[in-house]
């Protein structure tokens, strides 16, 4: 009998906790604040330039002609 009641308490107990538990994640949702305040969004231009090394072990501009050769991909 006593080890009933024990465990009657502790299983309430843990039920109080998770209950607990659960009102403190879910008043999260409801008190946050977010601000945004100084930023600003802007787009504007980026310039990329590519280089490749060369046989010396310099990099050198690659130029106007084509980096990949997209002719002969094949799967695999």
């Amino acid at each position: 009998m006593i080890k009933t009641k024990k465990s009657l308490w502790a299983a309430g107990f843990a039920l109080l906790v998770c209950i607990a538990l659960l009102i403190g994640t879910t008043l999260a949702w409801f008190t946050d604040s977010v601000s945004n305040r100084g930023n600003r969004i802007q787009a504007g231009s980026l310039e990329v330039s590519f280089a490749q090394l060369n046989s010396e072990g310099e990099y050198v501009a690659v130029g106007e002609e084509p980096i990949f050769n997209y002719d002969k991909w094949e799967p695999g």
